[in-house]
């Protein structure tokens, strides 16, 4: 089974990305940080050897012109070259990210879809998906906020991106249950944490602290590691 991966993301300008981080971080610090999950998450797919797509949203006003946006995204030139880039189409993050399965569906016969608020996805938990992809309708996963960090699936089920409350922690429920009233199989990966707000990054810098191996190799975890020691005395941090 050929499976292609995609990357949805926010092109990481001030102010138009990680805005919940914005409580206690500047606006270029966020997207600073955002920059470097989308940084980790690129070197997971170019490692896993599955085909990369990378599907960006900027300013609503923005045009998508890969030469003038890319510089801003901080790719390295690996990645530049690894991935096929394209702008989100759609009204809310349902409908984008509907669009982005459906045209990479047309030319594979499987479809991962991922965010950045992850950074710890790993070459052996794509790998883990896509097996686990063949023995089910759809794999899913789920993120310990009440949503998902991936989902993936064979054939496109636009019910599974129809009336989801995106953004809120009944993402994975709503779905669970649109899975169920469809007849859909589905198989789940480790539950992990997004990075969302400040106490998700603290926790990631924590982990990180008590953990040996790639965690303290992500341009994301160095750089969240620099914010807290930034930010200590501040606001509580200890």
């Amino acid at each position: 089974m050929l499976t292609a991966v995609v990357l949805m993301s926010r092109i990481p300008h001030p102010g138009l990305t990680k805005t919940r981080l914005m409580s206690r971080l500047s606006a270029e610090e966020c997207a600073e940080f955002h920059r470097q999950c989308l940084l980790d998450a690129c070197r997971a797919v170019r490692e896993s050897g599955f085909p990369g797509y990378i599907f960006l949203a900027g300013a609503d006003d923005e045009p998508f012109e890969p030469e003038l946006i890319l510089p801003g995204c901080g790719l390295s030139e690996d990645d530049s070259r690894y991935f096929r880039f394209y702008p989100q189409v759609g009204k809310d993050l349902g409908e984008k990210m509907a669009a982005a399965a459906e045209k990479v569906l047309s030319s594979f016969d499987g479809v991962l879809l991922l965010g950045t608020d992850m950074p710890e996805i790993t070459p052996g938990l794509l790998a883990e998906a896509h097996n686990r992809l063949q023995k089910a309708d759809v794999v899913i996963g789920p993120a310990k906020d009440g949503g998902y960090y991936l989902i993936g699936m064979k054939e496109m089920h636009h019910t599974l991106f129809q009336d989801i409350p995106w953004g809120t922690a009944g993402v994975m429920q709503a779905t669970r249950e649109r899975l169920r009233s469809r007849a859909l199989s589905c198989m789940l990966l480790e539950t992990k944490n997004d990075i969302d707000t400040w106490d998700d990054l603290l926790d990631f810098y924590a982990r990180g602290k008590i953990l040996s191996g790639k965690q303290k190799q992500l341009a994301s975890y160095a750089y969240a590691a620099k914010l807290v020691a930034r930010y200590r005395g501040k606001g509580g941090i200890k």
